[in-house]
């Protein structure tokens, strides 16, 4: 009877082994045993892109294993969304998710996926800030000048943003709600198009995020007035904060994380952060981040969640204030 138990036993072990998840040290090299695939909601040659990139060449190098980004952009990043959380739970299949899809799940008044249900999340891996911005002959020295100017002419100056529903859009409309401003917010198809008009002198100020800006910024086109976050950019150290400047605390930025399908195992999610830690712990990977406009970021799954949870509530809470209209 015992050597029957211990048959039955071992064919349990590779059962689980062959399902790719089991992390005991007889079968531990077996995940992963294939490549990778981290799935994108946007197109290639973006800060996002360049950021997933980045880490992917990292996870490849420790885990023996090709990490493989896919991009799968379009429908505001629902069709990939919904493609990996519909994927086998065997952490094959992973998936970036951050901000934009944490505000349209409250800005659809039945959105199509839910991310606290439908993904587990493993790390978060970067942020970006967003910056408001003027171009470089702007008559508004900071953004106390932009807003004294908008009080003192009701309906005459403008915001400028890229597309509406994003970050930067939502954003604007809350400054303008908690500052009672009379100024109209100008959507851009894309962030060129929107600093073109910066530069151009078509908009007064702009609200976008600091990785697109960065160049414009390097080479004195634009100047960064404030950011939109309680701690200052790593891109940006000179700015000032929203809350320096003795606005009320904002903490609006672009945040990226690493998720999986629901119903991945434990073991393969820690293996994964673990994996994510060490790489964004390089101080070259850090550099390499802060010089596309991005600060690493890192942590535990538990954190990781609550950061979504987080994101989820925050952006519920502006739709609300702003009084934006659900799609």
């Amino acid at each position: 009877m015992s050597s029957r138990r211990s048959v039955v036993k071992a064919a349990c072990a590779l059962l689980l082994c062959a399902g790719g998840w089991w992390q005991g040290a007889s079968c531990a090299p077996l995940y992963p045993a294939k490549p990778i695939t981290v799935v994108l909601p946007v197109g290639a040659g973006n800060g996002s892109d360049l950021v997933t990139r980045l880490l992917a060449q990292r996870l490849s190098t420790q885990m023996g294993q090709a990490v493989v980004v896919d991009n799968r952009p379009g429908a505001g990043g629902v069709s990939a969304i919904k493609y990996a959380a519909n994927a086998n739970p065997n952490g094959y299949t992973l998936v970036i998710v951050g901000s934009l899809n944490a505000l349209s799940q409250s800005l659809y008044k039945t959105p199509p996926y839910d991310v606290l249900r439908d993904l587990v999340p493993v790390s978060d891996i970067a942020r970006t800030d967003l910056a408001i911005l003027a171009a470089k002959g702007s008559k508004f020295a900071g953004f106390k000048d932009f807003i004294r100017a908008a009080r003192e002419r009701p309906g005459r100056l403008t915001l400028g943003v890229t597309l509406l529903g994003t970050t930067g859009h939502l954003m604007a409309e809350l400054i303008k709600a908690r500052e009672n401003l009379d100024v109209s917010i100008v959507p851009f198809k894309t962030s060129s198009n929107l600093l073109s008009a910066l530069i151009n002198g078509d908009v007064d100020v702009g609200f976008d995020l600091v990785a697109p800006t960065l160049g414009q910024l390097r080479a004195g086109q634009l100047r960064a007035l404030a950011v939109g976050s309680t701690t200052r950019s790593a891109s940006l150290p000179d700015v000032p904060t929203l809350k320096e400047l003795g606005f009320q605390s904002y903490e609006i930025a672009s945040t990226m994380q690493i998720a999986a399908p629901s119903g991945t195992p434990a073991p393969i999610i820690e293996r994964l952060n673990r994996e994510i830690q060490i790489a964004l712990s390089q101080p070259d990977l850090q550099r390499q981040l802060r010089e596309q406009g991005f600060t690493a970021s890192g942590g535990t799954p538990d954190q990781a969640r609550q950061n979504l949870a987080g994101e989820v509530a925050k952006w519920r809470s502006i739709i609300r204030t702003t009084r934006i209209e659900q799609q």
